[in-house]
């Protein structure tokens, strides 16, 4: 799942996000991605074992890259690979923050 978020006359972003998942094996993951304009940047990897993965929703922040600044064309992605029906991600309260230039 990918969604265009404009930063255009932004800089200093911050991307906030509750993140979680539960029941994952081996190589299952959740991933958060960004995209810089020509290729998706891992922000964040949730994988069997972390403390994320517990079941819950945990509140993370990021600041992004000065390459996220100033783009029209600026996306967010999360992914949940090798996953199976009984594997479960959680994405919660989405927010892109910036200051104005």
């Amino acid at each position: 799942m990918n969604r265009t978020v404009s930063t255009a006359g932004y800089h200093d972003i911050v991307y906030r996000v509750a993140l979680g998942a539960a029941s994952y094996e081996a190589s299952e993951r959740l991933i958060a991605y960004w995209w810089d304009g020509a290729a998706w940047q891992k922000i964040e990897t949730i994988k069997n074992g972390d403390p994320e993965e517990n079941g819950a929703l945990h509140l993370m922040e990021f600041s992004l890259p000065a390459g996220a600044a100033n783009r029209s064309d600026f996306k967010l992605a999360f992914g949940q690979w090798s996953a199976d029906s009984s594997d479960f991600g959680y994405i919660d309260n989405v927010e892109v923050l910036g200051i104005a230039n």
